[in-house]
């Protein structure tokens, strides 16, 4: 993975959403706004965390630049380019990191994720 330090900043996101029980980490929500914020699984949060994407729906994100919309899957091939992450990255564990139902095992592949890159990258 490349952008090691966008992904930290989506793990450091996506843990304080997590221990605070604000329910706006949810690998079942692509994007939805909730009335305390936008809940958010680890793709939509790299987009909201990257900056330069909006929600423009339930599950539907737009790139301000151009205003290309990203909906459902595309998000997560969108993320999967912001973040720098090759295909074999993405399924590390044995599984789709950005397809998994459970919060803690999604957070804990991504926190492997990161470690396993910045071994690499030195």
């Amino acid at each position: 993975m490349e952008n090691i330090p966008l992904a930290k900043l989506v793990l450091k996101t996506a843990e304080t959403e997590f221990e605070n029980e604000t329910g706006l980490f949810n690998m079942l929500q692509w994007g939805v706004q909730k009335p305390c914020g936008t809940a958010a699984c680890l793709a939509g949060h790299t987009l909201l965390q990257h900056g330069g994407y909006e929600l423009a729906g339930p599950h539907v994100f737009r790139r301000t630049a151009d205003g290309q919309y990203f909906a459902q899957s595309a998000i997560s091939w969108e993320a999967q380019r912001l973040l720098g992450m090759s295909r074999e990255e993405r399924k590390s564990g044995g599984h789709d990191i950005f397809y998994n139902f459970s919060n803690e095992l999604a957070l804990d592949t991504f926190r492997t994720l990161i470690a396993e890159s910045e071994v690499t990258e030195e």
